[in-house]
């Protein structure tokens, strides 16, 4: 849900971003949810995903559609390359050949999809929060394709095939809401305790695979800290055929945790700005340099500015100032 309660003064805001000014246009022509949808037959340049707008009565789908072709800037039904259609009370997004797939499709009943959908659907983030979430079920087609292909891993994830991905994982559905109240989680749902069992001790096993793979780096003690002191916070724990790995802000632990991680992307952004404003700079005077230098025939002086009485005045650097 990330369309929620809005604020009425949010387009009047030099403060609201592009995007949310969208996500406000959308709730005030009544739209309720924004969902990607996304195939394996989508991942071509030529076709692409599926943006669909649900709206709180179907009678508003035609100012929806108005909305989304003013801000996105898309061609109507006739476009070659992008579409915005209504259609039962939604309205679908994309490019043509997506669309026109989507809308000639006859459904399939996925109850394996259904149940996590509801379930991600009726969580407890609050609906003037916004956040995301993204469910994993893959169909017959999919699971055959993963008990067939799925490589072996090496040691310690050997235990971790396309068996155990394809006939004992239902889902997975990984949930993120945002500020100030955030928390995420990632669940992973199977088909019996002891499949739940298996997952858990892969996902302690992947943690202590990604520590030892990082001891061997170039950054080593610091990447290592990080993701020991992760693997010691973000554990994950079962619940009969569910494991669940869970963050919120009200853990300290978490919050010291996240600060490790991105106070030094922080300061290290914070440097590299820095250096390429410097950078800049500097290119900007050698240029200027060479550009006097081709008017005046000489690179300026010192004292580049002098008063009458050859007293100087202002320096070089004025001087390159209109270049």
């Amino acid at each position: 849900n990330l369309l929620g309660e809005g604020d009425d003064e949010a387009n009047e805001r030099p403060d609201v971003s592009p995007l949310g000014r969208v996500i406000d246009q959308l709730r005030d022509a009544g739209g309720r949810e924004l969902c990607l949808i996304v195939g394996l037959h989508d991942l071509s340049p030529a076709t692409g995903p599926l943006v669909v707008v649900t709206s709180e009565k179907p009678e508003q789908t035609a100012e929806l559609a108005e909305v989304i072709r003013k801000s996105f800037r898309m061609p109507g039904a006739e476009g070659s390359v992008n579409r915005v259609e209504p259609h039962a009370g939604l309205v679908i997004m994309g490019r043509s050949p997506s669309v026109e797939r989507y809308l000639q499709i006859k459904s399939t009943p996925r109850p394996d999809l259904l149940q996590p959908l509801l379930a991600a659907s009726d969580g407890q983030q609050p609906k003037d929060q916004p956040g995301a979430k993204l469910v994993l079920a893959p169909g017959d087609d999919a699971r055959r394709v993963i008990h067939g292909l799925w490589p072996p891993l090496p040691p310690p994830l050997a235990e971790l095939d396309g068996q155990l991905i394809a006939d004992e994982v239902v889902h997975v559905v990984a949930e993120i809401a945002a500020l100030p109240q955030w928390h995420g989680s990632i669940t992973i749902r199977t088909r019996s305790d002891n499949s739940a069992a298996t997952a858990k001790q892969l996902i302690d096993k992947a943690w202590q695979a990604a520590i030892d793979a990082a001891s061997r780096g170039q950054a080593a003690s610091h990447v290592e800290g990080i993701l020991r002191r992760a693997s010691q916070v973000l554990t994950s724990e079962q619940h009969e055929s569910t494991v669940v790995i869970d963050a919120t802000h009200e853990d300290p632990e978490i919050r010291e945790l996240l600060s490790r991680i991105v106070v030094p992307l922080v300061r290290e952004s914070r440097a590299s700005a820095y250096r390429n404003t410097q950078m800049n700079a500097f290119k900007n005077i050698a240029l200027a340099m060479h550009i006097f230098e081709a008017v005046n025939q000489a690179l300026p002086a010192s004292a580049a500015i002098v008063s009458e009485e050859g007293k100087p005045l202002l320096s070089w650097r004025v001087a390159i100032l209109p270049y």
